[in-house]
């Protein structure tokens, strides 16, 4: 076989260097130049600083879990760092968490690298959006997080059993035309067994969390009306049981109609 000239060698170095890239892009790939010509190599997304709290990397590395439909097993935080367990089909992988003062960054491990890698990618995404509705809808969107087990060290200081409650956190945007009234005090449960719960009622829940989260009057979810554009959220709270589902109601401000909006609870949430 004839010797490869130098352009030829050159082409097949760069087509290398590109299915390298598109098989390691979320692990970090080189950029247009390759190292030996003088470019630079991107760091991997493990090293890459964020620039979260230390708390909100926590909450999204629990997003970017459940968006890939792992089971949250254990959850370890600390004012350094901390860790998220998840468990699919039997296998176990770990998401270590380093706040720095440059940043915080994660490292995913267990599974294989493709795993790895992925959920390092999920992170990313988790972390570049935040709480934030993106791309922004064009009609109001609804979304609720049923907060429960391991997850709630992600959002209170102790665990809730004590207090007899189910939280839930609620994220809306609205992204119509028309003025939208929230009253969290519409907003209801479906229990596993088929009933429908009302949320407890606000005064009720700082009586009952106060011991537990001095802050909790911060975190419920308040009544307000949505311009377009404009977000709400925040926790209601349930008594302690099983649920599959939340519903809640929009009211249109000109015309006085409401719209329900059912989320279900067995379906990983929208990251």
């Amino acid at each position: 076989m004839n010797a490869l000239s130098k352009d030829q060698s050159s082409l097949v170095r760069r087509q290398i260097l590109a299915l390298s890239c598109l098989v390691a892009f979320i692990a970090g790939c080189p950029s247009n130049r390759s190292v030996a010509e003088g470019g630079k190599t991107m760091p991997a997304l493990s090293e890459k600083p964020y620039p979260v709290t230390c708390d909100e990397a926590h909450r999204y590395a629990a997003r970017a879990l459940r968006a890939r439909e792992y089971k949250i097993t254990e959850v370890t935080r600390s004012a350094a760092g901390g860790l998220l367990v998840g468990i699919k089909e039997g296998q176990e992988t770990r998401m270590t968490i380093t706040c720095g003062g440059d940043g915080v960054r994660l490292k995913a491990t267990g599974g294989g690298s493709w795993v790895e890698q992925g959920l390092q990618f999920s992170f990313h995404l988790v972390a570049e959006k935040g709480d934030r509705f993106w791309p922004p809808p064009k009609a109001p969107r609804v979304l609720l997080e049923l907060i429960e087990g391991p997850e709630i060290k992600l959002w209170f200081p102790q665990d809730l059993s004590s207090a007899g409650v189910t939280a839930v956190r609620v994220r809306i945007f609205n992204g119509g035309t028309r003025d939208l009234r929230l009253d969290p005090k519409q907003i209801t449960a479906t229990a596993a067994s088929g009933k429908s719960i009302r949320a407890l009622p606000q005064a009720e829940v700082r009586e009952r969390l106060a011991a537990i989260d001095p802050g909790i009057g911060e975190r419920v979810l308040q009544g307000l009306t949505l311009k377009n554009g404009n977000m709400a959220k925040g926790f209601v709270f349930f008594p302690a049981g099983s649920y599959v589902s939340g519903t809640v109601q929009l009211v249109d401000v000109p015309t006085g109609e409401a719209d329900g909006y059912e989320v279900s609870f067995t379906e990983p949430p929208a990251p």
